[in-house]
């Protein structure tokens, strides 16, 4: 199979309140062939991403939720290098690479998002982990 990306939707994927069919298309359409990874949704942590400046996209590197997004086979590959074995919640392992990797892999997210968790579906974007601070920790170990 030759695609140039693959929209990848989780469980727990619902369209947002705001979500529009005739602005998804366009801003889908308009996403460079270079842009590997673009989160549909997110949820930034710590402050760390880019605002907009008047654009539908904007550079994310610190987030929760894989619940919606596109990503191209070549950024795929290269995530699947930093993600293997998977030791923690894939967001994370994602974020760490943002962080750390973040002259060579870059992600994105549109403003505003298209989808969102769905919280009656018992979404595990924002579930506690065992020591709720593990996510500060390993961000200040990257900052």
């Amino acid at each position: 199979m030759n695609l140039p990306r693959i929209l990848v939707f989780e469980d727990d994927a619902a369209p947002a309140a705001h979500y529009c069919p005739v602005r998804f298309r366009s801003v889908v359409g308009s996403i460079t062939e270079d842009t590997g990874l673009v989160f549909l949704g997110r949820m930034i942590m710590g402050g760390l991403a880019d605002r907009p400046n008047g654009s539908d996209l904007a550079r994310i590197y610190y987030f929760n939720g894989t619940f919606a997004y596109l990503i191209t086979p070549a950024a795929c590959r290269s995530l699947l290098q930093h993600l293997l074995p998977p030791h923690s919640h894939i967001d994370h392992q994602i974020s760490k690479v943002l962080i750390e990797q973040r002259r060579a892999f870059s992600a994105y997210y549109t403003e505003p998002h298209f989808f969102e968790p769905d919280w009656s579906l018992r979404s595990d974007c924002y579930v506690p982990l065992a020591d709720d601070s593990a996510a500060d920790r390993e961000l200040g170990h990257h900052r």
